[in-house]
């Protein structure tokens, strides 16, 4: 039962942060939960350590427009996001890719 709050705590929490509304977030949170029970009932779930789910489209157009040189302001302004939460955006890629800032040496992939 511990997964299934924290998932529908998270989930909410999320939800929030992008500006939903908070009954819609308690319901979404409830619903992914649930889900989640239904779908994996009766089963052990493993999360590898340094697993990261994909970034969503939109979240890499924000990470690709902050390496283009835009300010988190205007990233903020762009996307209805807090400082904050493009700034977590921008670490979770780091996260996922340390590789992300470093040159990309004699143009190797």
């Amino acid at each position: 039962m511990e997964l299934l709050a924290f998932t529908d705590d998270l989930v909410q929490r999320v939800l929030l942060a992008h500006g939903i509304d908070p009954a819609l977030a308690a319901q979404c949170g409830a619903a992914v939960a649930d889900g989640l029970s239904e779908a994996h009932a009766g089963q052990t779930v493993y999360y590898p350590f340094d697993a990261g789910y994909k970034m969503a489209s939109r979240e890499q157009e924000i990470l690709e427009a902050h390496r283009g040189g835009a300010r988190i302001s205007e990233l903020r302004q762009k996307y209805h996001m807090s400082d904050e939460g493009i700034r977590k955006l921008l670490r979770r890629a780091a996260a996922r890719n340390p590789d992300l800032d470093q040159l990309n040496l004699f143009g190797q992939s």
